[in-house]
């Protein structure tokens, strides 16, 4: 009930026009010990109005995401416990690589098979299992969140760096 926007892209062909067929045919198909989805929960600058956090999110998600992983993200602004809006993010997306390779639903979750790729599933990218990806990604964040917030004038900033890490 706190959700104000949601949006998916980069969908393949069979779900390009119902995302949830993609993350229902992902719990379906996805190996029982696979991962069907990664999911990132991230604050929105309160300085900004919803249209402008619609814009930072999808700027986010394309700098990131780029156009090969199926990605889901909503907009949430629950009440915070100071009485003003927490608006945060929840930003869901699929490890697969959309390689351009037209597949049914159940062969898009099968293994990959490096040899003859049309035979397979679509293959998953590794980086963002690596450790590195949850600093690439917070930094990300930071540079893409300070250039709107200095594109709009808005003087706030943010660190993408620890406490520790900034003394």
């Amino acid at each position: 009930e706190d959700a104000v926007f949601k949006e998916s892209g980069n969908m393949p062909t069979w779900a390009s026009d119902k995302p949830m067929r993609f993350w229902k045919a992902a719990d379906q198909y996805e190996r029982a010990n696979g991962r069907t989805y990664t999911e990132l929960e991230i604050s929105l600058p309160r300085e900004l109005t919803t249209d402008q956090q619609i814009e930072l999110v999808r700027e986010f998600t394309k700098n990131v995401l780029g156009t090969e992983h199926a990605y889901t993200w909503a907009i949430h602004q629950p009440k915070a416990q100071d009485g003003e809006l927490n608006p945060h993010v929840h930003l869901m997306f699929s490890e697969r690589t959309n390689d351009g390779i037209d597949r049914s639903a159940e062969q898009y979750f099968k293994r990959y098979n490096p040899s003859n790729p049309e035979l397979g599933g679509a293959g998953k990218d590794r980086t963002f299992t690596h450790k590195s990806f949850v600093h690439a990604v917070r930094q990300e964040w930071s540079a893409t969140v300070n250039h709107t917030l200095e594109k709009l004038n808005i003087h706030a900033r943010i660190d993408h760096r620890s406490y520790r890490d900034m003394g």
